[in-house]
């Protein structure tokens, strides 16, 4: 947040939209003192988010609030001052960024400021396959695949 505004000092909390594994939530953590919303309703990455919690001292993890909904589910007001949607708002389909603008205006306060990450502008013109390298988990190995779905 400091690198985009060095004078953004989050006072009444951070919204953090889409939280997934915490990197925002993390981040804000250490940048202030305010509470945190983690919004984020997709239990794998919640269930992350979660356990890095618990690792926290009892202080940073108490200034967390952690909503398994969508924004517009959560039904916040007021509750912050500075909005992250970081990595989010490109994974959404119409619907539910249709529903966060109105959801993002109720739970930010007048004047609040809010940090987008803006899908790309264009899809990438072919298929991508990425095998992803193998890790060894005691008697198990475990590969990944990512593909990404460009506009051929």
């Amino acid at each position: 947040m400091r690198s985009v505004s060095p004078d953004l000092k989050p006072g009444l909390g951070v919204l953090d939209v889409g939280a997934g594994t915490g990197c925002v939530t993390f981040m804000s953590l250490a940048a202030s003192g305010a509470p945190v919303h983690a919004v984020g309703p997709a239990r794998a990455m919640r269930s992350s988010l979660m356990t890095r919690l618990a690792a926290l001292p009892g202080n940073r993890r108490a200034r967390v609030t952690v909503h398994p909904h969508t924004l517009d589910e959560a039904a916040l007001r007021r509750v912050s001052d500075v909005a992250v949607c970081h990595n989010a708002v490109a994974c959404m389909n119409p619907a539910a960024r249709r529903a966060l603008w109105p959801a993002l205006a109720e739970a930010l306060v007048p004047g609040g400021v809010l940090l987008v990450q803006l899908p790309p502008a264009v899809v990438p013109p072919r298929r991508i396959k990425r095998v992803l390298p193998t890790r060894r988990v005691g008697q198990h190995a475990g590969v990944g695949i990512r593909r990404a779905v460009g506009a051929n």
